[in-house]
């Protein structure tokens, strides 16, 4: 018999950003999340996240449980973003190489499994490490308003910190075809990539089926990529 948590305490229930993302990320009920407290009876925890800055205002989730991991989440790519965002997350991936003391003064969503239930038959992070080979890894994930057209994606770290790929996941009608939409763009993309100056784009690492869901992974960026200035010209292709 599975122990069922309360609406209390399961992010799951929220109707914001956090519980969309959760719902998402952790569609099994036999998952119990837990924030701020011990798993419940017949649980074992296989998973640890700061909840950054709040549950009410939740805006991140940062995996505990491998410091380098947890601030490479936050550091990686930030020559992206904007100053301010740049200096925030900067600031909170020192904190993070502390690990969970680091990061204490967040609080911690729990993932738990029932005792004798192997993670990897519940866990998306679980199967995508087995389709990738690296175990563990860990996952990072951004928390926005809900909306139907968007995509709670994952970013995915190896324990040493380094990025393994982005987790993009089709959870309703309208998010499953832009998925598989995406995933066969990049594949066709492939084909030509390099061919009369075409632009290289990211490439396809993976592709399943899971829980009702449709998940791609696209491999990261170039650690050395930086964004374009809002005022730099267009650039064009193939010579014409």
């Amino acid at each position: 018999m599975t122990t069922r948590v309360g609406p209390a305490t399961d992010p799951r229930s929220r109707v914001d950003g956090l519980g969309w993302v959760s719902r998402a990320v952790f569609p099994d009920e036999r998952v119990a999340l837990t924030v701020g407290g011990a798993p419940p009876a017949g649980h074992r925890a296989v998973a640890r996240y700061a909840v950054v800055p709040s549950v009410a205002r939740a805006r991140f989730l940062v995996p505990l449980g491998a410091p380098r991991a947890g601030a490479a989440s936050l550091l990686a790519y930030n020559a992206l973003r904007p100053p301010k965002v740049r200096a925030l997350r900067a600031a909170l991936g020192g904190l993070a190489r502390f690990g969970a003391a680091g990061l204490a003064p967040f609080p911690t969503l729990t993932v738990s499994v029932p005792s004798g239930v192997p993670a990897a038959e519940l866990l998306l992070t679980e199967r995508l490490a087995a389709a990738l080979g690296d175990r563990p890894l860990l996952a990072a994930c951004g928390v926005r308003p809900p909306d139907p057209n968007g995509k709670p994606t994952l970013q995915l770290f190896t324990a040493d910190g380094r990025p393994r790929g982005y987790a993009k996941i089709g959870w309703n009608d309208a998010t499953r075809a832009l998925v598989t939409a995406e995933a066969a763009a990049l594949r066709a993309l492939r084909a030509v990539a390099g061919v009369a100056d075409h632009p290289v784009p990211p490439g396809l690492l993976t592709e399943t089926a899971w829980a009702g869901q449709v998940v791609a992974v696209i491999e990261p960026l170039p650690p050395e990529v930086r964004g374009v200035p809002v005022d730099d010209p267009p650039r064009t292709y193939g010579g014409s």
